[in-house]
């Protein structure tokens, strides 16, 4: 059997949280544009930081959970949904910081760039919901969050300097 993709699953999920209202009346309840909700409704993509994050304040469910499927749906529930992957977090998810979010994704994408190295925007989201969520857990302060961004993207230049610089590495230029 093949493991679901992050495509296959971030469907599924978004699926359970539709349940039985019609797809496009639930996307406009939520907020989201009736065009950019058919493409990774009908293309079944990953949606951009923004929609994610609306989504998920909707519904009241953590990123972790919507894009991978980690730990528990509800992050105030006291009980963990089943995880989709193994190794799943065990701690509740923090709040979404729309702000930080949409910053990480942007610098995330950023230094790819910069570095000459192909990311998906997917991938790029991906890894800002872990760093969201692991500097919503150890800074108080919406104002310092941001401020970890910084530090984010300065590890991710190292980690792509270092990876240019292994032969065996899989991070090429783009």
């Amino acid at each position: 059997m093949n493991p679901e993709t992050l495509e296959e699953g971030f469907h599924k999920r978004l699926e359970l949280l539709i349940g039985s209202e019609e797809p496009f009346a639930w996307a406009k309840r939520v907020g989201i544009p009736s065009s950019t909700f058919s493409r990774f409704w009908n293309e079944n993509t990953i949606p951009k930081s923004e929609h994610l994050c609306r989504i998920a304040d909707y519904e009241r469910v953590s990123l972790d959970w919507l894009l991978r499927g980690q730990g528990p749906m509800r992050p105030d529930s006291d009980k963990e949904e089943p995880a989709t992957f193994i190794g799943a977090a065990e701690a509740p998810a923090p709040s979404t910081d729309r702000r930080l979010i949409g910053r990480l994704v942007e610098k995330i994408l950023l230094v790819y760039k910069e570095m000459g190295v192909a990311i998906a925007i997917h991938q790029a989201t991906e890894r800002a919901a872990k760093e969201h969520d692991r500097i919503v857990a150890t800074v108080a302060d919406p104002d310092d969050r941001l401020t970890e961004v910084g530090e984010v993207t300065a590890a991710l230049r190292q980690e792509l300097r270092a990876a240019a610089s292994d032969p065996g590495s899989s991070k090429r230029r783009a």
